[in-house]
């Protein structure tokens, strides 16, 4: 089974919550399956999101190498499955996903190896793995065992010349099998517009900033009204609008929140006065961290002519927010914590995808920038910008 595992996708769950009623009444679905050969599990939790996307965790025993989960579903939706052994852990690492929808489907699972997973009787499924089939994906994925050889080589020290042209090269090859992949996906966005696939594939380009606004537009422009309305759909139409309110050239969305001091702060008390720097990062994040010696130096180089920063922890625990602050104790600028927004969370507001990322904001309150902390070429139009403006 394909899985997407970007930090993205971490987030784009909020979008499915922020929609309303699906448009067809949920339908039955049976979902029969068979474990071959011997395996320790013996329990199936099944995971996937219902009516208006809430989350919902189903367990099902094993029973002879069988084991079988009911529910009901208004379209198809992607699910993932773990077994536990008899001590309720997990048995391995792979959490196979896929789809499932109003419908009689036959999953197997090979022993222990979950990741070996067949599923029939799903429409959606089948396309994906069709779809699967077409990505170059043996190549991939022997390029990635190559790559984390060589990491490993220069953690433990082989610093030599041909060990990093070597790991360069490698990394050229996979961003090239990675954009013939992105190619196979939209060519078939573009010719399925029926299909619930299509969406979710959108959604995955969009929101990882792999796709821009007006390709994003017009790509869902192109589908179906009901794939439009479906619950991926509603999620791109969302992105689509909040990444529309937050571009380069519009008034900032208003907000206030208190800081880690608990002060009061807002957009407006900034207005005339400071150009605002929004970081977004998360105690978890490596790169977001390691980019904090950067921003300190922008800050004490910008601070005194009319410059601030403030940082938008998207963390789900403040306690681990909290440490992280004072971990990284030279962060001396505002400090906040998203859930702690007045309304809708910054990281949704700002159409924010992958950390670190940054928003640049005038005196004006208008934004002037989008940067991503990640790419290099990120932070060098950033600080050319500051430049310009801080002459």
């Amino acid at each position: 089974m394909k899985k997407r595992t970007t930090l993205t996708l971490l987030f784009i769950i909020y979008f499915f919550t922020a929609n309303s009623q699906s448009l067809h009444p949920d339908s039955k679905f049976t979902l029969n399956g068979k474990i071959i050969g011997k395996s320790s599990a013996i329990s199936v939790i099944l995971t996937y999101r219902g009516q208006n996307a809430k989350e919902i965790r189903d367990t099902s025993e094993i029973k002879n190498g069988n084991f079988l989960f009911e529910g009901t579903l208004s379209e198809p939706t992607r699910a993932y499955i773990v077994c536990l052994d008899i001590s309720g852990k997990v048995i391995a690492s792979n959490t196979p996903e896929f789809y499932i929808e109003p419908s009689i489907m036959h999953v197997k699972l090979v022993g222990n190896k979950f990741d070996q997973l067949s599923i029939n009787g799903s429409k959606t499924q089948k396309e994906q793995d069709s779809l699967t089939s077409l990505y170059p994906q043996r190549k991939i994925d022997a390029l990635r065992i190559k790559t984390i050889k060589l990491r490993k080589a220069i953690a433990s020290g082989d610093n030599s010349k041909f060990t990093e042209d070597e790991l360069a090269l490698l990394n050229r090859e996979r961003q090239s099998y990675q954009s013939q992949k992105k190619e196979i996906d939209y060519q078939f966005i573009t010719s399925h517009e029926k299909s619930y696939l299509s969406p979710f594939l959108l959604d995955y380009y969009f929101a990882s900033n792999q796709m821009n606004l007006d390709s994003a537009k017009l790509f869902f422009k192109r589908l179906d009204n009901k794939i439009q309305l479906s619950t991926y759909g509603k999620s791109v139409s969302s992105l689509i609008k909040s990444k529309d309110s937050s571009r380069p050239g519009n008034t900032a969305p208003a907000f206030e929140v208190k800081d880690i001091n608990g002060k009061e702060i807002s957009l407006k008390i900034f207005e005339g006065k400071s150009v605002v720097l929004l970081d977004f990062w998360a105690s978890w994040c490596i790169p977001c961290r390691e980019l904090n010696p950067y921003l300190l130096s922008l800050y004490n180089q910008y601070h005194l002519k009319g410059f601030e920063i403030i940082s938008v922890s998207i963390d789900a625990k403040r306690d681990d927010w909290k440490k992280a602050v004072i971990e990284e104790s030279a962060m001396s600028w505002y400090q906040v914590f998203d859930q702690d927004v007045n309304e809708k969370m910054l990281f949704y507001t700002y159409a924010i995808g992958p950390i670190p990322s940054f928003i640049l904001i005038d005196k004006e309150s208008k934004i002037i920038g989008r940067y991503f902390g990640h790419e290099k070429s990120g932070k060098e139009e950033l600080s050319k910008r500051l430049k310009e403006l801080f002459p």
